[in-house]
Order: structure tokens, then sequence, then C-alpha cells
């Protein structure tokens, strides 16, 4: 919710439409179990479409007899203010980059208005 809203406040600062934002926003993949490409190998280390190591964190299964990565354990990033404000950063990325009635969001000037720089 913190980044959802974060995106919001951000297209509100900078005069952006909010409802465009959150129409983009509702394109995206939100599952916590989504996975931009399958791991083509247990080693391969999965990625979330858009919140990678902020919100959605894989965890190394080690073998310990082999000390070899075996798979892969899905763990949420934590309910800390980095994680949230990182998966802030994360949607006006990627949201500011698929529609151009949203570049705004992907400056400086929408970070700084909400205190992320």
């Amino acid at each position: 919710m913190y980044a959802f809203a974060g995106v919001v406040g951000a297209a509100l600062g900078t005069g952006v439409d909010p409802k465009v934002a959150i129409d983009e926003m509702a394109k995206l993949e939100w599952r916590k179990d989504a996975v931009k490409t399958p791991p083509k190998t247990p080693d391969e280390k999965p990625e979330h479409p858009v919140f990678n190591d902020s919100l959605v964190r894989y965890r190394p299964e080690i073998n310990p007899s082999t000390n070899t990565i075996e798979g892969w354990m899905l763990a949420t990033g934590g309910g800390t203010r980095t994680a949230y404000e990182r998966a802030t950063r994360d949607l006006l990325e990627v949201i500011s980059g698929s529609n151009s009635a949203l570049a705004k969001l992907g400056t400086t000037d929408a970070l700084k208005h909400l205190g992320l720089v």
C-alpha cells in the first residue's frame, strides 16, 4: 500500500493524472510468486517482474552436503521503510517508462516530492 500511495502522491505532486497512474499500475504483476522468466537451472535466482529484492525476495536453498544451491525459497522482503521506498522507486520507474503520459514520474522531481532524494 505504501508504494501504491507513493505513486499516487508523486502523480499529484508532478501534475500527472493519478487515474492514469493507477490504471498503469493495474496492468502490472502484483502476485508475490510471479517471476519475470522461469529459471532454467536450480541455481539461477528467480526475479519478480516489479518488486525484485524489495518486497519480494528469494533465499537460496543450499544442500549442506554439497554446499550447492538446489533451489530458491520465496520470501517477503520485510516490512521496513527501506523496502517500501525501493518498491515505490521500482513502481515509478516501471510505469513512467511504459506510458508517455507518466514520464514525469520517472524524474528527480517526483522523487523529491516524496522525499526519496
